[in-house]
């Protein structure tokens, strides 16, 4: 959506902005890490720096196995996403 977009919404209702939605998503420790690797952020660091965004990836992982005190890249985790919806119509 472009920016001119956005700023002819017209907001024709009160709470339109729903913030507290959360979706408890099981995956592991793999999934998480490829999750992470999918994201447009991570997708733009890569473009400027492989390696320095492949040591993230591998360092975001060990320190995941090392705090949960595992070694298992399969080892479940409770991956926790929160979604934001914006209500509207837009105007003519």
């Amino acid at each position: 959506m472009l920016q001119s977009d956005v700023v002819s919404v017209c907001w024709t209702f009160d709470g339109v902005r729903i913030t507290d939605i959360f979706d408890k998503i099981p995956m592991t420790v793999a999934g998480v890490v490829g999750y992470l690797e999918s994201v447009s952020p991570y997708q733009a660091f890569m473009k400027n720096d492989p390696e320095a965004a492949k040591s993230l990836l591998q360092e975001t992982e060990k320190r995941m196995l090392e705090i949960m005190g595992v070694s298992s890249r399969e080892t479940p985790v409770e991956f926790w996403v929160r979604h934001v919806c914006v209500l509207g119509c837009k105007g003519r």
